[in-house]
Parts: structure tokens; sequence; C-alpha cells
């Protein structure tokens, strides 16, 4: 817990090194900071932490910018708009083509190699 004895505007970010469970309080009120929230590397961790998890900038953060929420939305939206898919897709008709059209160009045969030098 840290108290503020002089009125200003301070900057704090409690950058953890590692994977753990902290807590940061000024003034006895408890804040979180990105440096907290940094190893919540899936939604759950995140969570667990008081963190607010970025689906589709897979980060963790302590409070997400109206930017950020409506980036997130809009990406929701195209989500459902346009699912992503493993399925193979159908295959497309075999389309015969007309004789009249005439056979298909033959590729041109590879040039004959070179004859080798004869050394006296």
């Amino acid at each position: 817990t840290m108290h503020i004895f002089s009125a200003g505007v301070y900057k704090f970010d409690l950058k953890i090194g590692f994977d753990t469970n902290s807590t940061f309080k000024v003034d006895g009120k408890q804040i979180l900071t990105r440096g907290q929230c940094l190893y919540g590397r899936d939604e759950y961790n995140c969570e667990r932490r008081g963190c607010i998890w970025l689906k589709y900038k897979e980060s963790c953060v302590p409070y997400a910018t109206a930017e950020e929420v409506a980036m997130e939305a809009a990406a929701e939206k195209a989500n459902k708009d346009y699912p992503i898919s493993a399925e193979v897709p159908p295959m497309l008709p075999v389309v015969e083509v007309p004789a009249a059209y005439g056979p298909s160009p033959m590729p041109a045969e590879a040039a004959a190699p070179a004859p080798a030098l004869e050394r006296p």
C-alpha cells in the first residue's frame, strides 16, 4: 500500500515478471495496472486476476478503452457475419469445353542439353 502525501497526477505500472497474483493499493484503494495483467495469457487467467480479456487482440488489460471496446464489437460482428470454418468447401462441377474451341496448347518440349566439350 502506498500513501500519497502530495497532490498531483501519478502514473503507476506494476510490472510483474512472472505468473503470480498481486495487489497494488494507493491510499488503501486497490488498482490494477497493465503490468499486473501482462501474464494473463488466456481468458481464464486474465479474468481471475480481475482484468479484462480482449478476445480479438488476445491480450489481457486492466481496463478497456472505448476504441478497444469498439474494435472488439466490430470483430465479433464480423465473426458472426463471416464465420471461419474448417470444413472443406464442396468441389466445383467439371465443365466440358466444346471441341469447337480446339485442343489445349501443349507445353513446348524442353531443349536438348548442349553437347559436352571435349578436352585435348
